[in-house]
């Protein structure tokens, strides 16, 4: 099993962030209340008090003002496809990998981006799981219990996450502004 970050690792971007912005941009006054909790004094103090990116916390506030299908609708039409968007040395390197090996997502992003990026790779893409008022399921601190629990020990992780990098894995690759960091046995398999 080897297992990829998507933000900042396969992607060049933050597909969150692109998506929300995106996405409030439709209607004027989600637009300006977005701004406004976020970079406002506001947004610093949720982020603050959530130990968390205040973006990302108000944008799942916001969502609630949408449907899923609402959601997952936008999101087919921001992500329609790859062009542009992926960090080429690493998308290279998964691409490789997913012919040779299981090789699954795993991301903080929300299930209804995680779903059309799973379309757009051709294999599983795991994302922190969103009912329409909150999150159920955050993978954005829970991802190494996620990732042991659900798959136990794994080949090779691929991230530009530290944290991610301490999961039971045999080998790790770090990703750092589209470079590829490997450590010393995913030299020798890779």
């Amino acid at each position: 099993m080897i297992i990829f970050d998507l933000d900042d690792t396969i992607l060049s971007i933050n597909s969150h962030f692109v998506f929300s912005n995106s996405l409030f941009e439709k209607r004027r006054l989600v637009a300006t209340i977005y701004r406004l909790l976020v970079w406002g004094i506001i947004g610093k103090t949720i982020g603050y008090l959530a130990k968390n990116d205040s973006r990302r916390v108000i944008s799942f506030f916001l969502y609630r003002l949408y449907s899923e299908e609402q959601l997952r609708s936008h999101s087919r039409t921001v992500f329609s496809t790859l062009d542009g968007i992926t960090n080429k040395k690493v998308f290279e390197l998964f691409e490789q990998l997913k012919h040779k090996d299981d090789v699954i997502v795993i991301t903080a992003t929300p299930d209804f981006i995680a779903d059309q990026f799973s379309n757009l790779l051709g294999v599983p893409v795991f994302g922190s799981k969103f009912d329409g008022k909150k999150l159920t399921l955050d993978l954005l601190d829970n991802k190494y219990d996620y990732i042991n629990k659900k798959f136990g020990k794994i080949r090779l992780i691929v991230s530009d996450s530290t944290k991610d990098l301490e999961c039971l894995s045999d080998s790790k690759i770090f990703v750092h502004r589209g470079e590829i960091f490997k450590d010393q046995r995913a030299q020798e398999l890779f």
